[in-house]
């Protein structure tokens, strides 16, 4: 069962029943791209905010408001803000690389994809992610991975070998 009580192959069929109708009809500037904006709209306004106590829903106050709470966050000296490990600030308040890799990890970066990293990749992508250019969506991939897996590992790793780097490029993995 779907989390609203229906049976998941009903929500799977409506889920990209609704998906198909957008991609004929919602680029159109037509009846149904408005109503959609419109409803989304509605769904997505702020029409007030509590401040101290006190509901309100004068435009002026409540951006005030929000703008005054985020200046506290961002300006603040907080100190319980988290920090990277092995980055430091310079006195020139430009962020230096504190640790570097080692020669045997920037060796392992440059080697080719494998299967199992790819099908790891697909695997932990959601289910119901935006599709992509192909209008495939990550369901698709996991569900056909036996008949796809040679042509899409095989295009994965022709990519990896034809695509290169400028040397002056700098790269930031966060786990």
């Amino acid at each position: 069962m779907s989390p609203w009580g229906r049976p998941v192959w009903l929500y799977l069929f409506q889920e990209q029943k609704a998906r198909f109708r957008w991609s004929l009809e919602g680029d159109e500037n037509s009846k149904f791209f408005h109503s959609t904006i419109r409803r989304r709209y509605s769904k997505t306004i702020i029409r007030g905010l509590n401040i101290n106590g006190v509901w309100t829903e004068n435009p002026e106050e409540v951006k005030r408001a929000v703008l005054g709470h985020f200046e506290t966050i961002f300006n603040g000296a907080d100190r319980s803000r988290p920090q990277l490990a092995g980055w430091s600030k310079s006195a020139a308040t430009s962020v230096s690389l504190g640790t570097r890799l080692t020669n045997t990890e920037a060796v392992a970066l440059e080697l080719p994809f494998s299967e199992a990293e790819i099908w790891d990749a697909v695997r932990e992508c959601g289910s119901t992610k935006a599709p992509g250019p192909d209008e495939f969506n990550m369901r698709f991939y996991k569900k056909n991975w036996n008949v796809i897996r040679d042509d899409l590992v095989g295009a994965i790793i022709l990519f990896g070998k034809k695509v290169k780097f400028p040397q002056d490029v700098t790269l930031l993995l966060l786990p």
